[in-house]
């Protein structure tokens, strides 16, 4: 319903969707629902939960796969999205996965679910290769002026 407040989880799992399509990266729903997960990141110290979801500790946890609501996966959904790469709302958000890198640029997962405990990113114990790249990949995203998604 246009009065209710959007899921942000749904939103950001079906922009996850619309931005697999080259042309769709660019469009006015990939818009939309890019400026509300950051609108919902602006309200993130408000009592603002909408549809149950905001913006806490829990989401505030890098983790993998990309099965929640959370930072890595927020920030590499909206590094696929064009028009957010000059956004300062999405450059604060960067800047928060970028500060839980420790002194060699690599990321230990804060969140881990125990059947992914045989990976390295089902682990809290020592840096996850796979995101450090996913962390890496969306930086150069950002930072990049190219049509080229990685």
């Amino acid at each position: 319903r246009e009065k209710e407040p959007s899921c942000p989880f749904g939103t950001l799992n079906v922009l996850r969707a619309v931005i697999m399509h080259p042309s769709l990266r660019h469009s006015e729903v990939a818009q939309q629902a890019a400026d509300y997960l950051l609108y919902c990141w602006e309200h993130r110290a408000d009592p603002f939960r909408p549809v149950g979801f905001g913006i806490g500790s829990t989401w505030d946890k890098v983790q993998y796969p990309f099965v929640q609501y959370q930072l890595l996966k927020t920030v590499d959904t909206l590094s696929q999205v064009p028009m957010m790469r000059t956004d300062p709302r999405f450059q604060e958000i960067l800047d928060r996965l970028k500060s839980k890198q420790n002194p060699e640029g690599r990321l230990i997962p804060e969140s881990v679910n125990k059947s992914w405990s045989d990976f390295d990113f089902g682990q809290k114990k020592s840096a996850s290769p796979w995101v450090t790249f996913l962390t890496v990949r969306a930086i150069v995203r950002s930072n990049s002026d190219s049509h080229f998604i990685a």
